[in-house]
This record gives structure tokens, C-alpha cells and sequence, in this order.
């Protein structure tokens, strides 16, 4: 499985998290419609990265989303992990878009 494949999945796991819980808590809904950050350290305890703008759009019964991930540049080892990623995919951490401003590519990072 690809480095990207890896966060795609991780990624996915945290997203469902999420709408789980706002399906079963209004208020929540409401936190995470208003202050998604906050949201974000309630179910998973960790800071958001300021840097990075969460936007949450609603579904409704005419209105469907897709979220269309930022490119993941293919490194030459996109097969690997590092050892640091590793242990943050199996301690299930999130991993919000970051622009990388050397290279201009977009990667995933973690959280603070």
C-alpha cells in the first residue's frame, strides 16, 4: 500500500469518527458545524494545526459532497514508511492537508 493509500485510509478512519458522532450527538453536530477545531480535540484529545483551515459542509437531501483530496507528490520510496509515520498510523492520529512551501506540493501532516 502507498504512503498516500495509507493516510487515504487513516484519513477516512478519523472523517467516520467524526460524522458517527455528529449523527448521534446534536450538540456535537452543532460544535463541529461551528468550531470544528474544538470538535477535532474533543473525539481525538489533539490540537488542531492553526495553519490549517477546517471547513465543514453539510450534506442535505438535494446537495450531495465530494471532497476531492490536494495532490500527494509520489515520492521515490512511496511504498515506505518512516518510522515516525508508522507509529503515528498505528496510534490513529489524523493527518490534516499542509502546503509545503519548499517544494509547492501539498503533503498530509499530522497534528500538533
Amino acid at each position: 500500500m502507498s504512503t498516500f493509500e495509507t493516510l487515504l485510509t487513516q484519513r477516512e478512519a478519523a472523517y467516520r469518527t467524526l460524522v458517527l458522532k455528529a449523527q448521534q450527538d446534536p450538540a456535537f453536530r452543532q460544535l463541529l458545524k461551528t468550531d470544528p477545531a474544538a470538535a477535532v480535540k474533543q473525539v481525538f484529545g489533539q490540537d488542531w494545526d492553526s495553519s490549517v483551515k477546517i471547513e465543514v459542509v453539510e450534506e442535505t437531501a438535494d446537495r450531495c459532497v465530494l471532497v476531492l483530496p490536494a495532490l500527494f507528490p509520489r515520492a521515490d520510496n512511496d511504498d515506505e514508511l518512516s518510522d515516525e509515520d508508522l507509529e503515528l498510523v498505528a496510534a490513529g492520529v489524523m493527518m490534516p492537508p499542509q502546503f509545503n512551501k519548499t517544494s509547492g506540493g501539498t503533503q498530509l501532516g499530522r497534528l500538533n
